[in-house]
C-alpha cells in the first residue's frame, strides 16, 4: 500500500511542473526515478501491479490538474448535482498512465527503453486528447510555456513535438548518470549530442523567427463593431463611420 501511495505522491509532485508553478527542477528528479521504477523494479512485479502504479501516478497528477472541472457544474442548480461527472474524466485520463507503465515493461534493453519512453508517452498523450475530447488539455508541452523560445518551436514540430522535447529534457539526467558511471557510455554520449543538436537547432529557428516578426512593419487598424439591430445603410454610411471613429 505504501508503494502505491508513493506513485500517487509522485503524480502530485509532477503537477508542480505545470502552470502557474513551473518548478521544472522537480521533473529532473521525478522522471528519472519513474524510469528506474518502471524499467527495473517493475520487471519483478505483475502486469496488474504496474498498471495500478501507473494509474495512481496519473490520478495524483490529473486530480490536481483537473480539479477545477467540477466548478462549471455549480453554475446552474440543474447541474450542480452532476459535478461527480468531472471525476470520470480524471479517471479516464489516468488510465493512459497505467497503460504507459505496462507497455514499457516489454522493452528489456535500457538503450531502447530511454528512446521509446518519450515516444510512447507522447503517442498516449495524443490518444488521450484526440480519442474522445479533441482538445489538448494540460499536455506536457505546457511545462515549457514560460520559455518562449522553446515553446514557440511548436510552429515547426507541433504542440505534441514540444511535449516530446519536454520529456526528453526531463530524462536527460539518466544519460548523464550513465556517462558518469561509464555505462553504455558511447550510446549515451551520442544520444545526448543528438538531443542537444535538435534542441539547439529548434531554439535557433524560433529565435530567428521571433526577430523577423519584430522587424515587420506594424499597422494600426480602426475597427467599428455594430449591433445586429442597426440598419445596413447606416452601417455603410461613410459619414457616420468617420463620426464614430472620431
Amino acid at each position: 500500500m505504501l508503494n502505491y501511495f508513493k506513485f500517487f505522491f509522485l503524480g502530485c509532485l509532477t503537477f508542480l511542473l505545470f502552470p502557474p508553478y513551473f518548478i521544472l527542477p522537480i521533473g529532473f528528479l521525478v522522471f528519472p526515478y519513474l524510469f528506474y521504477q518502471i524499467n527495473y523494479l517493475n520487471l519483478k512485479k505483475s502486469t496488474r501491479s504496474s498498471f495500478v502504479e501507473g494509474f495512481l501516478y496519473g490520478l495524483g497528477l490529473n486530480f490536481l490538474l483537473f480539479f477545477w472541472l467540477k466548478n462549471p457544474f455549480f453554475v446552474d442548480d440543474n447541474t450542480k448535482n452532476l459535478f461527480f461527472l468531472s471525476y470520470l474524466f480524471i479517471i479516464y485520463a489516468s488510465l493512459y498512465f497505467g497503460i504507459f507503465f505496462v507497455i514499457l515493461r516489454f522493452f528489456k534493453n535500457q538503450n531502447i527503453q530511454i528512446i521509446v519512453f518519450p515516444i510512447i508517452f507522447i503517442i498516449l498523450e495524443i490518444s488521450r486528447t484526440k480519442l474522445f475530447l479533441s482538445f489538448p488539455w494540460n499536455i506536457f508541452a505546457y511545462i515549457l510555456s514560460n520559455q518562449p523560445y522553446l515553446f514557440n518551436v511548436s510552429k515547426y514540430i507541433s504542440i505534441y513535438g514540444v511535449s516530446y522535447i519536454a520529456i526528453v529534457i526531463l530524462l536527460s539526467p539518466i544519460l548523464l548518470i550513465n556517462i558518469f558511471n561509464n555505462k553504455e557510455k558511447k550510446f549515451n554520449i551520442y544520444y545526448l549530442l543528438i538531443i542537444l543538436s535538435i534542441i539547439s537547432t529548434l531554439y535557433f529557428l524560433s529565435n530567428s523567427s521571433e526577430k523577423i516578426d519584430q522587424n515587420k512593419k506594424s499597422y494600426e487598424l480602426d475597427i467599428i463593431i455594430y449591433q445586429n439591430n442597426i440598419a445596413q445603410d447606416e452601417k455603410w454610411n461613410s459619414n457616420l463611420m468617420e463620426s464614430r471613429l472620431n
